[in-house]
């Protein structure tokens, strides 16, 4: 359920960004704020493609040593900017 919510959250967002584009495109604020919530978009849905590796003690049935998979790592490395736009 929650790589649904990422996912339809990223893509509502690059809809308003399309929208903000349309919009705004002229004025002041055009280009970047369109852009900068459509790269919000796509860290959502890369976020929601990649499923994260356990961490932190979480699922201790599934707790492993310090390795990281693969989807682990493209989710960290891809949608680490999204996030950062929200802090």
């Amino acid at each position: 359920m929650q790589i649904t919510n990422f996912v339809l959250a990223g893509l509502l967002s690059i809809a308003f960004a399309v929208g903000m584009w349309l919009v705004l495109h002229p004025g002041l604020g055009g280009t970047w704020g369109p852009v900068l919530t459509a790269v919000f978009g796509a860290g959502l849905i890369v976020g929601g493609v990649f499923i994260t590796d356990p961490s932190l003690g979480f699922h201790l049935e599934l707790r492993r040593g310090p390795s990281a998979t693969t989807a682990g790592t493209r989710r960290s490395t891809t949608s680490r900017p999204a996030f950062r736009l929200t802090q």
